[in-house]
């Protein structure tokens, strides 16, 4: 027969299409396990209904109200992940070259047209303290692909900044020899700062997403103890 639409990786890492028949018809669908790994149990839900596909910002305080956009096809739909902040929030402006950020902090933002050079941000540190720098956008559904940089600003003498790169990352991953070798697409950085100053933060995507798809959580405060819950049903 003839392929109509096939799709992977769309909500998540789960699969989802759509589909409008023109003509009563018969269909065949089919699901496939792309790792060929077997033994895995899945849920297939087909339905006429509305599917809720981002929400912007993708955050907010907790015990606070705010205004929030909600992407997709709407009706009652299904249920969307946003997470309740404990630290004071922001969502992206556009504006400028770089955005100041004071710590700590949260900021929202999703990449539009011809960003790929991606989003800057800058913040303030002081000398031997350590800092935590995350991202979440595959964690938060968003169909992103992030990298992280972090560079050291210094100021010559005639107003001309250099930058250099203290850390980059990709891959956020436990190790393999975790007894949860839990791999995200979302990066984390740790960094200690040398010397007191300004450093820049740029935020990457890899697959170039433009729009809700590409929604994102960037958190950056003072690194403190701390840990992940992981449960493994």
């Amino acid at each position: 027969g003839e392929v109509l639409k096939r799709t992977r990786d769309y909500d998540y890492r789960d699969a989802l299409l759509d589909y409008t028949a023109s003509v009563d018809e018969t269909l065949y669908l089919g699901a496939y396990d792309f790792t060929f790994k077997g033994g895995s149990p899945y849920h297939l839900h087909i339905t006429a209904g509305a599917h809720i596909d981002a929400v912007f910002p993708p955050s907010g305080k907790a015990g606070a109200t705010g205004s929030f956009t909600v992407f997709g096809r709407i009706k009652e739909s299904n249920a969307f992940p946003v997470i309740l902040e404990t630290q004071p929030t922001l969502v992206r402006t556009g504006k400028g070259e770089f955005e100041k950020v004071n710590l700590p902090a949260a900021v929202s933002g999703y990449f539009k047209q011809d960003e790929t050079a991606g989003h800057r941000y800058r913040f303030t540190a002081a000398k031997d303290k350590s800092y935590q720098i995350q991202l979440a956008g595959d964690d938060i559904r968003g169909r992103i692909d992030p990298y992280l940089v972090i560079e050291k600003i210094t100021v010559a003498a005639d107003g001309k900044e250099t930058l250099k790169v203290v850390k980059e990352q990709d891959d956020f991953s436990m190790g393999s020899r975790s007894a949860f070798p839990n791999i995200s697409r979302d990066p984390r950085i740790v960094f200690k700062a040398d010397a007191d100053g300004d450093y820049q933060i740029t935020v990457l995507d890899q697959y170039k997403t433009e729009g809700f798809a590409s929604i994102y959580r960037l958190s950056v405060q003072e690194a403190v103890p701390d840990f992940d819950l992981i449960a493994n049903i």
